[in-house]
């Protein structure tokens, strides 16, 4: 169902979610590598609870080095959020 959701061109996103422990990160990978070996184009972000604290913690590897400031303010986690967005755009995400 993984692979099948992945290669539906209508779909930006998969969400894999479950209780810790049942295996989610090892079918990730593992259907990720074989989508992207196939020609396929996705990136893995991972949610946890200790990335809570974060700003945009489980997307800190989408966000483009250039946008990420380098103090705390909102202003800077803004910069950083609206680049994100843009790069997902760019990707074809709506």
């Amino acid at each position: 169902l993984l692979m099948a959701a992945m290669a539906d061109g209508s779909r930006r996103l998969v969400v894999v979610a479950g209780p810790a422990g049942v295996g989610k990160t090892r079918l990730v990978e593992h259907c990720l590598a074989e989508h992207l070996s196939s020609g396929g184009h996705g990136r893995r972000c991972i949610a946890n609870v200790s990335l809570s604290s974060v700003p945009f913690g489980a997307l800190a590897g989408l966000i483009p080095s250039e946008a990420i400031g380098h103090g705390p303010s909102g202003t800077d986690r803004l910069v950083a959020f609206s680049a994100l967005v843009e790069h997902l755009r760019s990707l074809g995400a709506t």
